[in-house]
């Protein structure tokens, strides 16, 4: 199985994208990872987080939230947004 790692920004868009993205992998049976990028909001027990900054720096091709990532073995792979999942998974 595959575990799916998930980020995204606390913006309306990337909410409802994160919505379906979960929706989606409950669906198909997998397991999945959710972190929240770092904006500076008070932070919630039990709730991962990753810095923006960095997560940018080390994906400048993320453009858009959430970002899904794959991890294959002991790669972590990118995927991309809701979009490259959907077509990732048929």
């Amino acid at each position: 199985s595959m575990t799916l790692l998930m980020t995204f920004a606390l913006i309306a868009a990337g909410v409802a994208l994160l919505r379906q993205a979960k929706a989606l992998l409950n669906t198909k049976g997998l397991p999945y990872r959710e972190i929240q990028f770092d904006v500076g909001q008070p932070k919630v027990d039990g709730v991962e987080y990753v810095n923006v900054a960095e997560f940018k720096a080390q994906n400048p091709q993320a453009k858009t939230a959430p970002q899904i990532f794959v991890q294959e073995g002991d790669a972590q792979v990118h995927v991309g947004g809701f979009t490259e999942l959907r077509a990732r998974l048929g």
